[in-house]
C-alpha cells in the first residue's frame, strides 16, 4: 500500500510520467475488456463437434479399408458386382477402393481444419469426451449410411463377400447404431458437464 501510494505520488507530481501510465493503461484497457467480455461468453460445443464428425467418418473409414479391404481382404468396393477372382476385377477394384480412400483422406484433412478452426475460436468449448463421442457419431452415421446403401440396397460388396448378405453386414448395422447412440449420449454427457451451450440451441448446425 506505501508502494502504491509513492508510485501514485511520483506521477501525479511529474506530468512526463503521468502521460507514459495514462498511454500504458489505454493500451492494456482492449486486451484487458475483450478478456474479460470472452470468459463472459456461453461456450459453443459445435465447433468441436463438427470436426469430431468429419473425423470420425475419415478416421473410420481408413480403418474399414486397411482392415477390412488390404489385410483381410473380405471384400472390396465392387468384389459383390466383379467378384474377388480374377486380375481384372481385382483392378478394377482396387480403383474404387483407391477413391474411397481418396474420399476418407478429404474428409480426415476436413476434420483437421475445423479442428484446428475450433482452436482458434475462444467460445469453442474443448473437452476429449466430446471429441471422441463425436468421432463415434461420424463414424457410426457412415457406416450406417455405407452399409445399408452398398451391402443391402445396391450390393456393391458386402462384408464377408463368400457369404454374400449374412449375420455380418446385420451386425454392422448394429455396430454402428450402437456407435450413434455412445456417441450421441457422450455429447450431451460432456455438455451437461461442461456447462456449455449445445450446439442447436447456440443456432450452429452439426
Amino acid at each position: 500500500m506505501r508502494f502504491a501510494r509513492a508510485f501514485w505520488d511520483r506521477t501525479s507530481r511529474s506530468p512526463r510520467l503521468r502521460w507514459r501510465f495514462r498511454l500504458r493503461f489505454l493500451s492494456w484497457a482492449p486486451c484487458v475488456r475483450q478478456s474479460f467480455f470472452e470468459n463472459m461468453k456461453p461456450q459453443n460445443s459445435g465447433p468441436v463437434i463438427r470436426a469430431g464428425i468429419f473425423l470420425g467418418i475419415g478416421l473410420g473409414g481408413f480403418l474399414d479399408g486397411i482392415i477390412l479391404h488390404q489385410i483381410l481382404q473380405t471384400h472390396s468396393m465392387l468384389s459383390g458386382k466383379l467378384g474377388l477372382d480374377t486380375l481384372s476385377a481385382v483392378k478394377v477394384s482396387m480403383f474404387w477402393d483407391g477413391l474411397f480412400h481418396a474420399f476418407t483422406w478429404l474428409m480426415t484433412t476436413i476434420g483437421i481444419a475445423l479442428l484446428w478452426r475450433a482452436a482458434r475460436d475462444p467460445a469453442a468449448l474443448w473437452s476429449g469426451k466430446m471429441l471422441v463421442s463425436a468421432q463415434l457419431v461420424g463414424w457410426g452415421g457412415f457406416n450406417l449410411l455405407e452399409g445399408i446403401v452398398d451391402h443391402h440396397i445396391l450390393h456393391a460388396h458386402h462384408v464377408v463377400e463368400r457369404l454374400g448378405v449374412s449375420m455380418f453386414d446385420y451386425g454392422f448395422l448394429l455396430l454402428s447404431a450402437l456407435m450413434v447412440m455412445i456417441g450421441w449420449f457422450g455429447i450431451r454427457s460432456a455438455e451437461a458437464n461442461s456447462g456449455g451451450v449445445p450446439a442447436k440451441a447456440s443456432g450452429s448446425t452439426v
